[in-house]
């Protein structure tokens, strides 16, 4: 249909040759989502990924010995006290964190090696659950833990698939996991769960100039290859947000 936006769920596959097909029968994935315009055109990108404070750097993967010793933590459900303490002793700056970014445009789309409509509608339709999303990105921003890729338990797994469920929580959007054709492993992480960050809808107050805001702030961005992280975006539940504001640039490209 001519005014029709969509969301799309991506896969990218993750290429650990024969190692995950043992494990899970088939490849693993890393996914995403993306807004699309009536246009066909990727307007912006939701992602879970890791950052770095020591370097202030985003990553494309989590793969470091750091987060490693966290997927160790994890899998004996000690994450909570082991992340407690790095942070006693000060060293947890060397530890990646799972952080929600944003793209302008296309970012990893053209990685992808699956895309499936999971949302169609009128442009406040989509804009009202992703901007929805951004929210509930934000919340889990703010929780600043360690980025686990793996784990043997559920809810160590901290990573971008556990990122992706809960951003289709947050646009009451319901996807089960074999309507994946890949294995996104932690996408059983309930996040959105956890006190801190808690239920994010609203049940679509957001008004025109909400939405171009936020079209502004992804065209805004300097660099495809720096996405921003949530956090830094405008806080739409807030009364009186009608500007993007001014951001730092990430030091390095991913």
């Amino acid at each position: 249909m001519e005014n029709t936006w969509r969301i799309a769920l991506a896969e990218q596959n993750m290429d650990l040759g024969a190692v995950d097909r043992m494990v899970f029968g088939k490849d693993t994935c890393h996914s995403f989502l993306a807004l699309i315009n009536p246009q066909n055109e990727i307007v912006a990108e939701l992602h879970g990924t890791t950052y770095y404070p020591e370097t202030s750097q985003l990553m494309r993967n989590g793969q470091s010995a750091q987060s490693y010793m966290g997927v160790i933590a994890s899998s004996v459900n000690l994450l909570a006290d082991f992340e407690a303490v790095c942070r006693d002793w000060k060293i947890d700056s060397y530890f990646p964190r799972l952080k929600v970014v944003n793209s302008n445009g296309s970012w990893r789309t053209n990685l992808a090696e699956t895309m499936q409509t999971v949302m169609t509608g009128t442009k406040h339709e989509v804009m009202t659950e992703w901007l929805d999303a951004c929210a509930l990105g934000r919340k889990i921003n703010d929780l600043d833990t360690f980025y686990t890729p793996i784990s043997y338990h559920n809810d160590g797994r901290q990573n971008c698939n556990a990122v992706t469920r809960a951003m289709l929580h947050a646009m009451d959007s319901h996807v089960e996991q074999d309507v994946f054709h890949m294995v996104p492993h932690g996408y059983e992480n309930n996040i959105w769960t956890r006190q801190e960050v808690g239920e994010f809808d609203t049940r679509g107050q957001y008004s025109e100039a909400d939405m171009d805001a936020y079209l502004t702030y992804v065209k805004s961005n300097i660099s495809r290859h720096m996405p921003r992280m949530v956090d830094h975006e405008l806080d739409y539940r807030a009364e009186a947000s009608t500007a993007a504001m001014v951001l730092p640039l990430i030091k390095r490209s991913l």
